[in-house]
C-alpha cells in the first residue's frame, strides 16, 4: 500500500492545550497518589487479622479493582499526552497499542469497582437491618462467590469492548514514515450499537442502577444508624440513672445482711457493668463501620455525579457536546472518578482504628524504630484485634460472667446464713 492511499496519522497537536493540561497536571498526580494509597490498602486488608471480617474481603477486592482503574486511566488518558509531548514516534506507537488493549481492561475494572461498592452496601444493609439473615447467609464461601460473580458479570457486560477499537496503518507527515493509528471498528461505528449499548446501556448499568441501589440501601442504613444512636443514648442515660447512689437507711439496721448484700451487689454490678461496657464497644464499632461505608458511598455518588450528567447531555445529542466547555467537563469528570478510586484510603484511616493500628506497625517497620519497639507496637495492635474479635462473640463471655456471678452469689449466701 502506497503512502498516498494511507490515512494521515495526525500524531502532532492531537490534544488541545487545556485537555492536555488537565490530563497531565490534573489527573496524573491523583493517579500516582491513588496507586500508592491502594497498594497500602491491599497490604493492610491482606493481613491475617483483617481477613477475619467478611467485609474486609470486599474492601480488599475493591482496592484491587480501584488499582486497576487507576493504572488503566493513566495508560489511556495521561500516557498518550505525555508521549506526544516527548515527540518520540516509537513511544507514540507503543502508547497507541497499550491504549487499544488497556481500554477493555479499564472498562471491566471500572464496572467491577462500581458493583463491588454495591455489594459492600448490600452487605452492610443486611448486617444492620437483617442481622440474623446476614449471619446465616454471609459465610466465607458466600463472600467469595459474590466477589467472583461480580468479576464474571463485569467481564460479560464488557465483552464487546474488546472489539470496539483496532489498529490501522497510517502515514505520518511529521516523521515522514508509515506508522499506526488507533481507530474505532465497524462495531463502534454502527449507529444502533453506539446508541443502545455504548450510550444507553452504559448509562443505565454504570449510573442509573448503581445510583438507585446505593441511595435506597444507604437510606435504610442511615435510618438504622440514627435509631441505634438514639437507643444507645437512652441506654446510657438509663445506666447512669440506675447507677446513682441510693440511701443508706438499711445500713444501720442490719449490718450483717448489709455486708452480704453489698458483696452481692458489687459482684452483681461487676459482670453487668463489664457486659454493658463491652456491648457499648461493640455498638460503637458497628456504628463506626456503618458510617465508614456510608462515607465510601457518598464519595462514590459525589465523584460520579458529573460523569452521569455528562452522559445525560451526550444522550440528548445536542450541540453542547461539540463545545470545548463540554470537553472540560468530561476531563473534570474523569478526574473526579479517578479521585474516587484513590480516596478510600483516607476514609479507612479516619474511621477504622484497626486499620490505623496496622498502618502504624507497617510505618514503624519501614522507619528506624528498633525491633523491640516494633514488637511492642505490633503486640498492642494484635491485642486490640483480639479484643475486637472477642467482643463480637458475646455468648462465651456472657456465659463466663454468669458462671462467676453464680459462684459469688453462693459465697455471699453462705456468709449470710452463718
Amino acid at each position: 500500500m502506497s503512502n498516498d492511499t494511507l490515512v494521515g496519522c495526525n500524531l502532532n497537536n492531537t490534544y488541545p492545550t487545556y485537555q492536555a493540561m488537565l490530563r497531565v497536571y490534573g489527573n496524573a498526580p491523583v493517579i500516582v497518589g491513588g496507586l500508592v494509597a491502594n497498594l497500602v490498602n491491599m497490604v493492610i486488608f491482606r493481613h491475617s487479622c483483617m481477613r477475619t471480617s467478611m467485609l474486609n474481603w470486599f474492601l480488599l477486592a475493591l482496592a484491587i479493582c480501584d488499582q486497576m482503574v487507576l493504572l488503566c486511566t493513566f495508560l489511556m488518558l495521561s500516557l498518550p499526552v505525555i508521549t506526544e509531548q516527548w515527540g518520540n514516534l516509537a513511544w507514540m506507537e507503543l502508547s497507541a497499542y497499550v491504549t487499544r488493549w488497556t481500554y477493555p481492561v479499564g472498562q471491566v475494572s471500572q464496572t467491577c469497582s462500581v458493583y463491588l461498592t454495591i455489594m459492600v452496601s448490600l452487605y452492610r444493609y443486611l448486617g444492620v437491618c437483617h442481622p440474623f439473615r446476614a449471619q446465616r447467609w454471609f459465610t466465607s464461601a458466600t463472600v467469595k462467590t459474590a466477589i467472583g460473580g461480580t468479576v464474571v458479570f463485569s467481564l460479560a457486560l464488557n465483552t464487546s469492548r474488546w472489539f470496539e477499537l483496532t489498529m490501522v496503518d497510517c502515514y505520518s507527515e511529521l516523521f515522514n514514515v508509515t506508522s499506526v493509528l488507533m481507530r474505532p471498528t465497524f462495531l463502534l461505528e454502527n449507529h444502533t450499537y453506539a446508541k443502545w449499548y455504548f450510550v444507553y446501556g452504559y448509562t443505565v448499568s454504570m449510573f442509573v442502577v448503581p445510583f438507585v441501589i446505593l441511595i435506597v440501601a444507604n437510606t435504610f442504613i442511615s435510618i438504622s444508624v440514627h435509631k441505634s444512636r438514639n437507643l444507645r443514648r437512652r441506654m446510657t442515660q438509663e445506666t447512669l440513672r440506675l447507677s446513682a447512689p441510693r440511701g443508706s437507711d438499711t445500713s444501720t439496721n442490719r449490718p450483717t445482711m448489709t455486708m452480704g448484700n453489698n458483696n452481692n451487689n458489687n459482684n452483681n454490678t461487676q459482670p453487668n457493668g463489664r457486659r454493658k461496657s463491652e456491648m457499648g464497644l461493640v455498638t460503637n464499632k458497628e456504628l463506626n463501620t456503618s458510617i465508614m461505608l456510608l462515607a465510601i458511598v457518598i464519595l462514590f455518588l459525589v465523584c460520579n455525579s458529573l460523569a452521569f450528567i455528562n452522559n445525560i447531555l451526550f444522550l440528548q445529542e445536542s450541540d453542547v457536546t461539540n463545545h470545548y466547555a463540554f470537553t472540560i467537563l468530561v476531563e473534570i469528570g474523569n478526574i473526579l472518578v479517578t479521585f474516587n478510586s484513590a480516596a478510600n484510603f483516607f476514609i479507612y484511616v479516619l474511621f477504622s482504628s484497626k486499620y490505623r493500628s496496622l498502618l502504624r506497625v507497617y510505618i514503624a517497620q519501614a522507619s528506624s524504630m528498633s525491633n523491640e519497639e516494633i514488637q511492642m507496637l505490633y503486640l498492642q495492635s494484635t491485642m486490640y484485634t483480639g479484643r475486637s474479635m472477642s467482643l463480637v462473640s458475646q455468648k462465651n463471655s456472657n456465659y463466663i460472667s454468669r458462671s462467676i456471678y453464680r459462684q459469688q452469689q453462693k459465697r455471699a449466701s453462705v456468709v449470710q446464713f452463718k
